[in-house]
């Protein structure tokens, strides 16, 4: 029997307990980049605050290549994704 594809994988992580763990993506990944301004001094987006965990995920694939990285990235882009639809549909 085929294992389940690996988007099907990263779409239950992000569309299963994920929001009732961290919340909202826009609100979870928005404290993440306060934080990370608070400690850098550099204010990201909370787009660009996801592709900057998408970079991580690739540099860690190119290193050492396992599920987990390509796992996680398939889910900062499905996150990335619901970002940038809520903030189309809210600018309509």
């Amino acid at each position: 029997m085929k294992p389940p594809s690996i988007l099907l994988k990263a779409e239950a992580l992000v569309n299963g307990d994920r929001q009732s763990a961290y919340g909202p993506v826009a609100e979870d990944f928005g404290r993440a980049a306060e934080i990370f301004f608070l400690l850098s001094g550099v204010r990201l987006t909370v787009p660009q605050f996801l592709q900057a965990m998408q970079a991580v995920k690739l540099s860690r694939e190119r290193y050492c290549p396992k599920e987990d990285n390509r796992l996680d990235l398939c889910g900062y882009t499905e996150l990335l994704n619901q970002v940038r639809e809520g903030a189309k549909c809210q600018a309509q």
